[in-house]
């Protein structure tokens, strides 16, 4: 990751109110298909990245020169116009050591026009040299969304539609655990110590809110503590690199902000309101200094970087389409961006 985008001068031309136009400051646009990226991620060594649109594709990109090393289609094989599937993938991580990528999509069959039977709900473990599924854990009963390993790369965790988020196995491909919810599952985090998940859920319609997000023990699935719900949507959620704080991104019809909890604090440590509204991904550098955050603006999209340690107002990017994922280089110095219209844009931030 430290070599992400080495050789690539990225020029960037202040705007007024300290905006940056990324359509004119990047020397690379690449186009992963015209469907949401759903995720993004870079491998450890920065010399590739791999991405995830909800047309059931993944790509594994070469950092430098923009080129697609893999692409794979997750529908299954072979397919005709009377017989053929359809997947569509909504969450995608990366291990820690960069060898696997797993993939939540659901896939529904289509025999003469019409869908026959029921969805199946999967998460396909993919090997990250060549893409090839060489693994599929199922349980989930509904549509699953984010997926996230562990630290040490031997567990997955996944939030659903179904009402549970469940902790995998991922040597054995075993469900250890399933964590029973009253709402829909939204997003989920991993701790660094790899000791908690963080789990977001969303209100169902009608129902009284519920506390939005739990901190539950891995090891019994007990919740060992809730934050108050600030906001009545919550769309990200991210560990900071020593574990300390947990950053909340949420909004509702009164703003976006995202909320700064230390894991044992009864109120936020900070809150931020530099977005407007629809915050949809947030993302911690490797050395936790700089938080980025991507937003849907008017059919456009914005990316905000803050220095955390210091009271410098924040850079922010404009880009043609709506931020749907991002991820930073390990060295802090580049973010790629995933955006609603199946675009990949490539920054070199501007901190000092």
């Amino acid at each position: 990751m430290r070599t992400l985008l080495g050789g690539i001068t990225l020029l960037a031309v202040l705007l007024p109110n300290g905006w940056m136009d990324a359509s004119k400051m990047q020397t690379q646009k690449l186009q992963h298909g015209s469907s949401i990226i759903v995720s993004v991620r870079v491998t450890p060594d920065g010399k590739q990245f791999v991405s995830a649109s909800t047309d059931g594709t993944v790509i594994m990109w070469n950092a430098q020169t923009g080129k697609r090393l893999w692409q794979v289609d997750l529908d299954e094989k072979p397919k005709t116009k009377e017989r053929y599937t359809i997947s569509q993938i909504l969450g995608m991580d990366l291990s820690p050591d960069g060898n696997t990528v797993a993939v939540s999509y659901s896939r529904s069959r289509v025999i003469s026009n019409r869908l026959e039977g029921k969805s199946e709900y999967r998460i396909g473990l993919l090997n990250a040299r060549d893409g090839l599924e060489r693994q599929a854990l199922l349980g989930h009963t509904a549509l699953i969304g984010r997926v996230a390993f562990s630290h040490d790369g031997r567990l997955l965790v996944s939030e659903s539609a179904d009402n549970t988020a469940r902790l995998w196995n991922i040597e054995t491909g075993r469900q250890l655990l399933s964590i029973n919810m009253k709402e829909r599952g939204a997003a989920v985090a991993f701790s660094p110590d790899g000791k908690l998940i963080a789990l977001a859920t969303q209100p169902i319609y009608g129902v009284p809110p519920q506390p939005i997000v739990g901190l539950y023990d891995v090891q019994s699935g007990q919740m060992v503590r809730n934050f108050p719900r600030r906001k009545s949507n919550v769309n990200d959620l991210a560990f900071s690199p020593d574990g300390r704080i947990l950053a909340i991104a949420s909004d509702d019809l009164s703003g976006a902000q995202i909320d700064l909890w230390e894991l044992s604090a009864q109120e936020p440590t900070r809150t931020i309101t530099d977005h407007q509204k629809d915050i949809t991904t947030i993302s911690f550098s490797a050395n936790g200094r700089l938080l980025a955050s991507g937003e849907l603006r008017g059919g456009r999209g914005v990316v905000v970087v803050r220095d955390l340690t210091t009271d410098r107002q924040p850079q922010i990017y404009k880009l043609a389409a709506g931020v749907s994922a991002i991820d930073f280089s390990p060295n802090g110095t580049r973010l790629v961006v995933g955006t609603e219209e199946g675009q990949i844009t490539l920054l070199s931030l501007q901190i000092q």
